[in-house]
């Protein structure tokens, strides 16, 4: 199967951060924002990337509208996922790929975000196992792996 590249990302597209999987600390959402915004990014912000449902960033029902409405989404550029941990996983059955694959866009993440990598791929698009939120927030802004990423999605 031949895999196709989403579009590269340019200066004012929009991106969004979401958390599929274990809950985060909001200063992590808020760095990592900031950090994306200073590449010439718009960067949205999942409605419930910072929630909480036990030891998931929200309830299953929760955490599928955020990356849904992100996938859904043709102005959305590329999805980055705030953190793994688990969770991503019981995502997987649920999504619908009709309009992604009008508007394919970056999914970005590692760790239990590989399950949704695992999907993305099988449905014929790439996806980055990258950086996320924490490493985007607490590293300088010439850390090396933060500067790759940066390059690719450009």
């Amino acid at each position: 199967m031949k895999i196709q590249l989403p579009p590269f990302l340019q200066k004012g597209d929009k991106v969004v951060i979401i958390s599929p999987s274990s809950k985060i600390d909001k200063q992590f959402l808020k760095g990592a924002k900031k950090r994306i915004e200073s590449w010439g990014l718009k960067v949205a912000i999942g409605k419930h990337a910072g929630g909480s449902s036990g030891r998931y960033a929200g309830t299953v029902k929760q955490r599928l509208s955020d990356l849904q409405d992100a996938m859904n989404d043709p102005k959305v550029k590329a999805i980055f996922c705030s953190r793994g941990g688990y969770g991503a996983v019981h995502l997987v059955q649920a999504l619908d790929f009709t309009l992604f694959r009008e508007s394919p866009k970056w999914l970005i993440g590692f760790s239990d975000i590989t399950a949704l990598h695992n999907l993305i791929q099988s449905n014929g698009f790439a996806s980055l196992h990258a950086p996320m939120a924490r490493h985007l927030t607490v590293e300088p802004e010439d850390d090396p792996c933060s500067l790759h990423l940066k390059n690719i999605l450009s």
